[in-house]
């Protein structure tokens, strides 16, 4: 850390710190997190013209979470890995068409998407830990019709016991 003792520590150097000591399953969820912060962040300022630029830039910064999250869950061969890379995969499907097309309904039922695979790591993680047992989120939001694709299934995970890297 480029702290020394007794010197004031800036945001930056608590981040570093939480990373560096964070298990794989709390990187996950720090992933996630930055991840739905990004698409908010995007989401505030879509209807400012003036803003395109920045709203490209955060939709970029979202993409490059989700393929990072697919690539930390893409060489195992465990099941609920292999379920964890389909739904980065779509995740990242849907806000690549987004990023391109500017579709604002889109992006929303993206953006719920995103923000309800947040909340079940989340639970899973407190479960994992033996917390208290959060409640369900809300039921996963369903496609339009007309759209060729499946949602997004919920899992349950099981206990965290080997992890798995979410290093590209």
């Amino acid at each position: 850390m480029s702290a020394t003792y007794g010197a004031p520590r800036t945001p930056r150097d608590y981040l570093e710190s939480r990373v560096t000591t964070a298990s794989p399953a709390d990187l996950q969820q720090m992933l996630l997190d930055g991840a739905v912060r990004f698409a908010r962040q995007a989401n505030a300022v879509w209807d400012d013209e003036t803003k395109s630029v920045e709203v490209y830039q955060l939709l970029s910064r979202v993409l490059d979470i989700l393929e990072t999250l697919t690539a930390g869950v893409t060489a195992s061969t465990d099941p609920i890995a292999e379920q964890l890379e389909e739904q980065y995969a779509f995740l990242y499907r849907e806000f690549a068409v987004v990023h391109l097309d500017r579709d604002q309904a889109k992006f929303e039922k993206a953006l719920e998407l995103l923000e309800y695979e947040r909340d079940t790591w989340r639970m899973g993680c407190e479960r994992a830990k033996g917390g208290p047992a959060a409640p369900a989120p809300p039921a996963a939001p369903q496609p339009a019709a007309s759209s060729p694709r499946t949602p997004i299934a919920p899992v349950e995970l099981p206990p965290i016991e080997g992890g798995f890297s979410v290093q590209a």
